[in-house]
């Protein structure tokens, strides 16, 4: 079947990969593991499915994927910069406690003001009663019924608390691994005002209606710790850590599953059921949608470009700004079963522009996600928060997730990603005026 034929041919791009870079953590790995896991996913429903994958949706995805390697390996080579081993160094962080206990603070207060207006759309104090009903409805009328039930300077202000998260795991990665690396002998530092602003953050995942963001935060830990331990140890990870990091995947996936009743997902299946029938679903989905016969979009960029033509909608500069309806569509397998509405990272793109763009949006990718990994290695910032390894870490989710849905184009590049990384910068710059313990 063909679907076995793609899972063989992402395997052999992945194993030349590896053997080439040497690093199970490079974009272009992390491109063949999102697709490798999100094809074995199918296949273990191919019964339940009917699954009889076509040979124009392999050529798509086979052609998607060889085009951000070919470039990934060609900027890699062409890459400038001093390549001496070890020129990034970490250097262990200390901040300020009334600088922590400040932001802490503001993080409580948003947390405070969304819970209250969260609980308020749900219904009162009395839905807490019945949680799960409750986020169900309440999924249906912000998903399906495109409801605002959260104001937007609300969800506004949550992305303060996502950065202060996300800087302050930063810190604490870090520290850790240069504690750990150099035997730092060190007054011991409040971690608890560290963990106050990261734990503040993590209900507003799951109140926002989804487990999407919770997902990106798991993700951004994993390659900010993935990145830290190469440029301490030489890039050198041993076989333990990286069954230590799939015994962790595991953990997390098992975990996906069980709390998919916070969020009002009534599924019954199995975990592993449900497991594969979320990540796997794009794959079949996208098979069905490359079978249909309307393909391209009324409006240049339509789908890919839906951040910014959102945006240019917001300030009056565009009169439609909505992705067309094939793209939300919910699709249905031959009993009638809805497996999803998500079509990998390949359908915006092929839907706006053909095969064409396919090959140039993902070389583009490639040569963006490469620049900011290789600089977290050979670009020297040892004076301050390492930019490169910070945004790397907060966009490595559209690769990482890319055979799920595309994310690169249609959400980081867009309005709203922007003010997010902003937000980050003026927070860093604020605990900058940091004591660094140089080696």
């Amino acid at each position: 079947m063909v679907i076995y034929e793609l899972l063989i041919v992402i395997v052999i791009l992945w194993i030349f990969v590896i053997i080439i870079n040497k690093d199970l953590f490079s974009p272009s790995s992390l491109l063949c593991l999102s697709y490798i896991f999100a094809v074995i996913c199918a296949i273990y429903n191919i019964d339940n499915w009917k699954i009889n994958l076509h040979y124009n949706t392999f050529f798509v995805i086979v052609i998607g994927i060889i085009s951000f390697l070919l470039s990934s390996f060609i900027f890699k080579s062409l890459y400038r910069e001093k390549k001496e081993e070890g020129k990034s160094k970490l250097n262990y962080i200390e901040i300020k406690q009334y600088k922590l206990i400040f932001l802490d603070i503001i993080s409580f207060i948003i947390f405070a003001i969304y819970t209250f207006y969260f609980i308020k759309a749900l219904g009162g104090f009395s839905a807490l009663g019945n949680f799960s009903v409750a986020m169900e409805i309440y999924r249906g009328k912000t998903l399906l019924h495109d409801m605002i039930l959260i104001p937007g300077w609300i969800n506004f202000l949550t992305k303060v608390c996502r950065a202060i998260a996300y800087i302050y795991t930063y810190i604490v990665v870090n520290n850790i691994i240069v504690r750990k690396k150099e035997n730092i002998m060190h007054k011991q530092e409040n971690k608890m005002l560290y963990l106050i602003g990261i734990i503040l953050y993590l209900p507003l995942t799951l109140m926002s209606g989804g487990r999407y963001d919770l997902i990106v935060y798991m993700i951004f830990v994993l390659i900010i710790w993935s990145i830290m331990y190469a440029i301490e140890n030489s890039k050198k990870m041993q076989p333990k850590k990286i069954v230590k990091i799939g015994l962790i995947v595991i953990i997390l996936l098992v975990a996906f599953s069980n709390f998919r009743g916070l969020v009002g997902r009534t599924n019954k299946s199995s975990t592993i059921d449900y497991v594969t029938e979320y990540f796997g679903g794009s794959i079949e989905i996208f098979d069905m949608y490359m079978q249909d016969h309307n393909h391209g979009s009324k409006y240049f960029g339509q789908e890919t470009f839906a951040g910014v033509r959102k945006f240019l909608y917001q300030i009056k500069l565009l009169d439609n700004q909505r992705v067309s309806e094939e793209a939300t569509e919910f699709r249905t397998i031959y009993n009638g079963k809805t497996i999803g509405n998500v079509y990998t990272g390949f359908r915006k793109m092929y839907q706006d522009f053909g095969m064409t763009g396919v090959v140039i949006l993902q070389a583009l990718m490639a040569i963006i996600f490469n620049k900011l990994y290789y600089d977290c290695f050979y670009k020297k910032e040892n004076s301050k928060i390492h930019k490169s390894i910070l945004l790397s870490g907060c966009i490595a989710f559209c690769l990482v997730l890319h055979s799920y849905s595309e994310s690169f184009y249609s959400t980081v590049i867009s309005f709203n990603y922007i003010v997010f990384f902003i937000i980050m910068m003026f927070i860093s710059r604020f605990l900058l005026k940091i004591e660094i313990r140089r080696r």
